[in-house]
C-alpha cells in the first residue's frame, strides 16, 4: 500500500478520520453555541432598549429619545457590562 493511499481498512486512516470527525462535531457545537449567545445578546439588547425608552420622557427638550437610547447603549458597551444569562 502506498503512503498516499487511503482506505477504511488502514487503522491509521480510520484513527485520523475519527479525529477529524470529532473535531468537526466540536466545531459545529461551538458554532451553535455562539449563535445562541449572539441571539441572547440581541434579545437582551432589545429588552434593555425597551427599558431605556420606557423611562425616557418624550417631552424632554434636552435630548432626543433616540439619541439618549443610543448614548446609553454605547456607554453600556464601553463599560463591558453584561447581565445576559448564557444558554
Amino acid at each position: 500500500m502506498s503512503p498516499h493511499d487511503t482506505s477504511d481498512a488502514d487503522p491509521a486512516f480510520r484513527a485520523l478520520r475519527s479525529r477529524v470527525d470529532r473535531l468537526e462535531r466540536a466545531r459545529e457545537q461551538r458554532l451553535d453555541r455562539l449563535e445562541r449567545l449572539v441571539a441572547a445578546l440581541a434579545d437582551e439588547t432589545e429588552r434593555q432598549r425597551g427599558v431605556l425608552e420606557s423611562v425616557l420622557d418624550d417631552d424632554d427638550p434636552r435630548l432626543g429619545r433616540d439619541t439618549a437610547v443610543e448614548t446609553l447603549l454605547e456607554a453600556v458597551v464601553d463599560e463591558g457590562v453584561s447581565d445576559v444569562d448564557r444558554p
